[in-house]
């Protein structure tokens, strides 16, 4: 590589992991060829390099972690959809691995759904958002939760994202959609998976 293009490469290096710590996740090879005002087939054969030289590791087509972001970052599963409507089954099929900055997300296990449905839409949770969730059996008033819940047809266990509120006066659990058009959803019981932590969506 010659030295302009090995210059660029540095460029292009520093760019990623500047941003990877300001916003916490990598920038897509579409961000990355903007910045640089060229084809996005031109930053691809950098990333190949940069690669090929260990200094960033690649996680599917758009998610990059930087050789010195590399003990910052977790990697967190994106395991399926979860309903922000009526509920559903979430499917547990790893759809995605998602570097992320430790800093943005906080202590415990993680895992990410993809929100479906429009009832979170005023918590600013739209249909096809990451939300990433940390796991855990428990939950106070006013957090975003998963929980599962039984469907009174088939008895299966189905998930859905709402928020949480504990009535124990009435000895009812309410989960409150984030839609003003919605009911809430009252239960004697609900099992919770964990809550949500942070968001990861696409600027319209």
């Amino acid at each position: 590589m010659n030295p302009r293009n090995e210059n660029k490469k540095e460029r292009i290096y520093k760019f990623i992991n500047d941003f990877i710590k300001e916003y916490g996740v990598s920038p897509t090879i579409t961000e990355i060829a903007e910045e640089f005002h060229c084809v996005k087939s031109n930053i691809y054969k950098y990333i190949v390099r940069l690669e090929e030289e260990g200094l960033i590791t690649r996680y599917g087509r758009c998610q990059i972690a930087t050789l010195e972001n590399s003990n910052s970052i977790e990697r967190i599963p994106v395991i399926g959809t979860i309903a922000c409507g009526k509920p559903k089954l979430a499917y547990e099929d790893i759809e995605a691995i998602i570097p992320i900055s430790k800093d943005m997300l906080g202590y415990g296990e993680f895992f990410g759904l993809i929100a479906s449905g429009d009832s979170m839409i005023e918590a600013s949770i739209d249909d096809g958002d990451i939300v990433f969730v940390r796991k855990q059996e428990t939950a106070d008033d006013g957090e975003i939760v998963v929980a599962m819940v039984d469907d009174d047809l088939t008895g299966e266990k189905n998930a859905t994202l709402k928020r949480f509120y504990n009535d124990r006066e009435k000895k009812q659990i309410r989960l409150h959609p984030e839609n003003s058009l919605m009911d809430d959803i009252i239960l004697k019981n609900v099992e919770i998976k964990g809550v949500a932590v942070k968001v990861l969506k696409d600027l319209k």
